[in-house]
Parts: structure tokens; sequence; C-alpha cells
């Protein structure tokens, strides 16, 4: 399968007897996984005589093989003139390299088996090479007209200094590349964010003075190790998804969230989602519209808003893709939108 480039096979064999069992086993192996291989080529008659017609390149499906003249082909963007078995490269700008012809094996066919080959290219820039129209001064000794319209009078350079590190919490969202684990990670620290708060509000009722301080801190580890000591529950997954998404929402419509939390009846008609008529819910940027009127699901009525250049995004779609057994663009946008 090596020899594979996209959806073209490419292979030279030894002997003919090599060709034709290759061409019956790699066809027999991808037919059992559903691929018809066609278009088979070759530059011996012998190898595809052993070709059904039918599966021949259609440029050979009518010829006689005993007598016809093989045709030119394309392999790999070059010209293969399989009579000859010469590959060429059509030059136009280079008159004398119109017809320029490369052997396809540099082996002799008496040459036998090759154990160890090597190719050695070389390049020379040397200016005897040039051609005879080739300038003969050097470029400083050109003199330059002001009012020349291809000669920049200033040029303006841009340039981006970068000072900020990356925010902790995008390092954590472009650290994975599962959806499911991403949710399972934040769930966690959710988790552990509330029993740490439930420990810190414990302490905080302890009113016995600072000398019970060693006291506190040894029950706050208890505490938040008591509290993380249950498993993530569909709850907690979906508290995980709703945090990820508001976080990224912030990231790439902070204002437009603002002008909505402000009261504002819409967004700005600049703004990259206006036409969605988006509305605020429980803090996640939704899909709005006359579909609220609707007895669809909520979730379907008004699905979530999110970048399409975003990371998160794309784990989302990676996971629907794969949910849905590798479906179709339609189908996956379907299944998408209910979320």
């Amino acid at each position: 399968m090596e020899h594979f480039y996209v959806d073209d096979c490419l292979k030279t064999l030894a002997t003919e007897l090599e060709a034709m069992e290759l061409i019956s086993n790699i066809t027999e192996v991808c037919h059992r996984g559903g691929f018809h291989l066609s278009k088979w080529i070759s530059n011996s008659r012998a190898v595809l005589g052993a070709v059904p017609q039918e599966d021949r390149a259609k440029e050979i499906k009518d010829l006689d093989l005993s007598k016809d003249q093989l045709p030119m082909e394309r392999a790999l963007g070059l010209q293969w003139c399989v009579q000859r078995d010469f590959q060429t490269k059509w030059i136009g700008s280079l008159s004398q390299l119109t017809d320029f012809e490369v052997p396809r094996c540099f082996k002799p066919n008496d040459f036998g088996e090759s154990v160890h080959n090597q190719i050695h290219h070389f390049s020379d820039a040397s200016e005897l090479g040039y051609e005879e129209g080739w300038p003969k001064e050097s470029i400083d000794n050109v003199e330059l007209c002001e009012d020349d319209p291809e000669v920049r009078k200033s040029a303006t350079v841009n340039a981006i200094m970068q000072t900020c590190e990356e925010r902790p919490t995008d390092k954590l969202l472009n650290h994975f590349s599962d959806w499911l684990k991403l949710r399972v990670a934040v769930a966690w620290i959710l988790k552990v964010k509330e029993a740490l708060k439930h420990c810190v509000q414990k302490r905080n009722d302890t009113k016995k003075g600072c000398k019970m301080t060693q006291r506190v801190t040894r029950m706050t580890k208890g505490c938040v190790t008591d509290n993380i000591k249950e498993a993530i529950t569909v709850d907690d997954l979906i508290m995980a998804e709703k945090a990820i998404l508001s976080y990224v929402q912030r990231q790439s419509f902070t204002e437009e969230i603002n002008m909505l939390q402000e009261g504002a009846a819409n967004v700005k008609k600049g703004s990259k989602i206006y036409r969605l008529d988006p509305v605020l819910d429980n803090g996640i940027l939704r899909v709005g519209g006359r579909l609220r009127r609707t007895a669809m699901p909520e979730e379907r009525k008004h699905p979530a808003i999110l970048a399409k250049d975003h990371h998160v995004s794309t784990l989302i779609l990676r996971h629907v893709h794969i949910q849905t057994g590798h479906g179709g663009r339609n189908h996956m946008l379907s299944e998408e939108a209910q979320r």
C-alpha cells in the first residue's frame, strides 16, 4: 500500500510474472474492502493481456495489443510514453527542451537484480550555463529613473510584538484533542473548585481564633478529599460543557455578550452573528428567532453559538462526526444543532 499516491498506484517490478501477481493480489485485497481498482496500464503487453479489458485504462481498452502502438499517458504530473517507457516534461518557454526525455528506468534490461541503489545529482550555477541573452552588466550599473512607476518611493514595515502569554484556561482547552476528555477534565476541576469553596466556608464558620489554624488546615484537606470521592456524573458533564461554552463565547463575542447583558434588544448590525438574532440563556449565547414559539426542545430551537475557527468548535464537530458514524454534512449539522 506504500506505493499508492492518493488514488493512484505506481509500482515497478523486475519481471512480468511479478507484475501479474501484484495486480491479482492487490485487486483482491481492495475488493474485500469494497474498492474496485481499474484503469490499469503497463509498458508490458503481456501484463496488459492478463488484465480484464473492462479494467484497463480507457486509452488501451480498444487496442489490439499484438500490433497497435501503446499511447502516451500521464503519471504523477509527468507524461509517460508507454510504448518506449520514457517520461517527458514539456517546457514551452525553452524551445531547446521541448522534447526533453528521461528514461523511466536507468537500469539496463540484462543488468540483473540490484542490491543497492544510489542517485548522485549535480547542479552547477556557473554563468557559463546562462543563455546568450542574459544581461552582461551588473544591476548596480543601471540607473533608475525617479519617476519610474515600478520603483517604490518608500516602504512600510509592520511589526507586531506579542508579550502576553497564553492564558492557563486556553492552554487547558488546546491541550485536549477529544471533546469528551476535555469535558471530563473540566468536570473534575469544577468538582474540586466546589469542594474547596465548601471547605473554605466551613473554615470561615469556625470561630475559635488563630490558634486553630493548623487544625482547620488539616480539616480542609480532609474535607476536599471527602467531597471529590464521587465519580463524575452526567450533571457534572453538563455543567462542564456549559462552563466551556461560556468561556469560549466570552473570548469570541465579548462585545455582543456585554450588549445583551446591558439590556440591548440585539447586537450591532456589523456583528458577525447579527443575523442569528442572538439571545443570552443562563449565560450561554444562543440563536434566537421565531422558533422560540415552537414545541421543539430548547437545545434544538436555540443552539449555542461558537466561532467556527475555535479549537473547541473543531473538537465538537469531530465528536459529532464520530457519533454519527462518519455521517454526511447535513446529518452532522442536524445532530450538532441539538446541542
